[in-house]
């Protein structure tokens, strides 16, 4: 088994996610800027959706603002960084990108080889996004983001009155 391969199986162990196409892992590091751009977009879009989600369904009573204050904390730069870093996804891109363009890229890569919409492309990317982010079966979240999420919304309270 070649170092690709073991790489490749590697990563699939790292994110619970088992790619049907091997070539699609490809896409995460492609320098075709299109093609790139394209997994990005779908990424981003399939995370926000399903971190907004599961916190429209943890928190039903939450109002607008404690929910878009607590998608912003796992949505930031920091928490991206973190997510890239504990699961080590850059030894994994063969291109310099942002950690965020990283897991976007990543999920959007997870959603088209999983079949989309009509295949189990949606089941794939929840699932992977439940174990990056550490969402499922009731993880704790850790106790750095609920501070930061308070003192995000004491900070942002002042900003506006």
């Amino acid at each position: 088994m070649g170092q690709e391969s073991s790489s490749h199986l590697e990563l699939e162990h790292l994110i619970g996610y088992s790619f049907r196409s091997r070539g699609f892992l490809d896409k995460v590091s492609s320098r075709d800027v299109l093609d790139g751009k394209r997994y990005e977009l779908l990424g981003d879009a399939l995370i926000k959706f399903t971190l907004m989600d599961h916190l429209s369904r943890k928190y039903p009573d939450w109002n607008d603002f404690k929910i878009s204050n607590k998608l912003d904390l796992l949505l930031n730069r920091d928490r991206s960084k973190e997510i890239v870093d504990n699961f080590h996804l850059k030894k994994f891109v063969n291109m310099e990108k942002s950690d965020k363009l990283i897991l976007d890229s990543l999920i959007g890569v997870i959603y088209v080889d999983g079949g989309g919409e009509g295949g189990a492309g949606c089941k794939a990317v929840k699932k992977v996004i439940y174990k990056l982010w550490q969402l499922g079966d009731g993880a704790p979240e850790t106790k750095k983001y609920w501070n930061r999420s308070l003192f995000h919304a004491v900070k942002i309270n002042r900003e506006c009155f």
